[in-house]
């Protein structure tokens, strides 16, 4: 029902720009609700109080606040149109179309963008806010890109813009980035347990090579692979690395099929990108969701929580 409605709703592009207002409105309303809940005792140092309120687990809330920063990001492109070729020209336009109702909504779209940061410093999630970070980094650059500005110009904006952007990431993280720190200096930057079950899953591969072991069953299946060194409390229910994991349940010729299903999402959208001369920002914000999805199921599982799919 869900992927019918993201369809009809995306059909129309008129009604696509309203669908992404209206998530940017809602998910910053409730991030600003959760972000006050989780910092009413200050701000906390350790995932156990940390941004993560009603989400599987702190990577999967740094995907959902990924995507939350990307829309955000979006709606500020649309929201600074620049029509004329001249630096000045430009200043004095912005300046002109000064009004009360543009102010708020850049005001709102700060707040969105603050909201989004903060609590992704907050989830602690190493992955999570550098995958997000990368895929925001992709999503400007292509923004310039197509914006077709003058090099001076250009040279102009990209320096405002690396000033911005190391003040409010200085900002966020000297304020909000004690569970990141909290999690580094215990664990470093990697996990060696990923890697043990990586290392595992790819026997489970070359054992069940055309059919696999079945769609659901990676809990089950995985035990007889699982290393010894990996402590046995608990079950382990996700490979951490949706391809290995699908691979794995379905075999390698359904998931070849797949990964061309996805590949070919991903490849529309670039041609949306390439293509248009105006309206681009639609497509590029999917392809950099499309590549935050495809970066963060390398070490997680992202796309396999249906609220973030």
């Amino acid at each position: 029902l869900v992927f019918t409605i993201a369809l009809f709703v995306g059909s129309c592009e008129s009604s696509t720009r309203l669908f992404f207002k209206a998530l940017l409105v809602s998910g910053t309303l409730a991030l600003a609700l959760t972000f006050f809940a989780a910092t009413r005792d200050g701000v906390p140092v350790s995932t156990q109080h940390s941004f993560t309120h009603g989400f599987v687990n702190p990577n999967n809330a740094s995907a959902y606040l990924g995507i939350m920063l990307l829309v955000t990001l979006g709606q500020i492109a649309r929201f600074f149109k620049v029509p004329s070729k001249s630096f000045y020209k430009m200043i004095l336009n912005l300046i002109d179309q000064l009004k009360m109702t543009v102010i708020l909504k850049g005001g709102g779209l700060l707040f969105a963008l603050l909201m989004a940061l903060a609590g992704l410093f907050l989830t602690g999630s190493r992955a999570g806010i550098l995958v997000s970070l990368v895929a925001a980094v992709f999503f400007c650059l292509m923004a310039l890109r197509k914006a077709d500005l003058e090099s001076r110009i250009m040279k102009w904006i990209i320096a405002a813009a690396v000033v911005i952007i190391v003040v409010v990431m200085t900002w966020s993280f000297l304020n909000f980035g004690q569970v990141i720190t909290f999690k580094l200096e215990r664990n470093g930057v990697s996990s060696n347990m990923r890697l043990d079950i990586f290392s595992a899953v790819r026997p489970m591969i070359a054992d069940h090579p055309l059919l696999g072991t079945g769609l659901g069953s990676f809990p089950s299946a995985f035990q007889q692979y699982r290393p010894a060194d990996i402590s046995s409390d608990g079950i382990i229910d996700k490979a951490h690395n949706s391809y290995l994991e699908f691979a794995a349940e379905m075999g390698v010729p359904a998931f070849l099929v797949l990964m061309a299903a996805l590949g070919w999402v991903g490849y529309q959208l670039y041609r949306g990108m390439r293509d248009r001369r105006e309206r681009y920002v639609i497509p590029t914000l999917g392809l950099s969701v499309w590549l935050l999805g495809a970066l963060y199921s390398l070490v997680d599982f992202p796309l396999q929580i249906p609220g973030i799919a």
